[in-house]
């Protein structure tokens, strides 16, 4: 399953790379996660194991795609992502309208929200050390 989303900024490249460090730094400080991210001025990725992020910044929009097998969890990965995003745009309005196999996915404003990152966290927590 995979899920898309296309937030409109001309800092595309700046944010891409932000993102990229900042689960960089999640992965040095949990390295039992197995969290591998690896980027370029135009394109990152981000694995996690159970799922993953790909990044690609154009002039004018980041694009996001999240990959997982369960749909439970990307959910998760696009709850995780926006939460990030909408803090590297707190002085911007980054609207993100995320679709899941050519249909709309829970908007980030879902009642769930809190539900879906408590539950990823807690799998975070809970990995085997030898997940990857």
């Amino acid at each position: 399953m995979l899920g898309e989303a296309n937030v409109q900024t001309t800092q595309a490249s700046e944010w891409l790379a932000e993102l990229c460090r900042q689960f960089q730094e999640r992965a040095a400080t949990h390295p039992e996660l197995g969290i591998q991210v690896a980027w370029s001025e135009s394109h990152g990725s981000v694995d996690f194991g159970w799922g993953g992020c790909t990044l690609h910044a154009r002039p004018d929009a980041l694009n996001l795609r999240v990959e997982a097998d369960q749909a439970d969890d990307i959910e998760r990965l696009q709850e995780l992502v926006t939460r990030h995003v909408e803090r590297l745009a707190s002085g911007e309005q980054a609207a993100m309208a995320w679709s899941t196999s050519g249909e709309p996915a829970a908007s980030p404003r879902d009642p769930r929200r809190k539900h879906l990152m408590r539950s990823f966290h807690r799998r975070a927590r809970d990995a085997p050390s030898d997940h990857v």
